[in-house]
């Protein structure tokens, strides 16, 4: 009997790239610094990388009061 071929796994790219500059949280709708204590609690899926802060600035999202980006 021959098996058919088994498909390779895809890797799951991750919500953030190591290299973001800020770390927006799509349900706040706040930007930090990597940093950030609230920046390392935003679970995967509301995570959103920035290069810049004129970036995040411009896709709506307001600076952390707390770590002020």
């Amino acid at each position: 009997m021959i098996e058919a071929p088994k498909p390779n796994p895809v890797p799951a790219k991750p919500a953030v790239s190591v290299t973001a500059s800020y770390v927006g949280n799509a349900r706040t709708m706040k930007f930090h610094w990597p940093s950030c204590r609230w920046a390392k609690k935003i679970s995967a899926g509301n995570r959103v990388g920035f290069s810049s802060r004129e970036e995040a600035v411009e896709s709506g999202y307001v600076p952390c009061q707390v770590c002020r980006p």
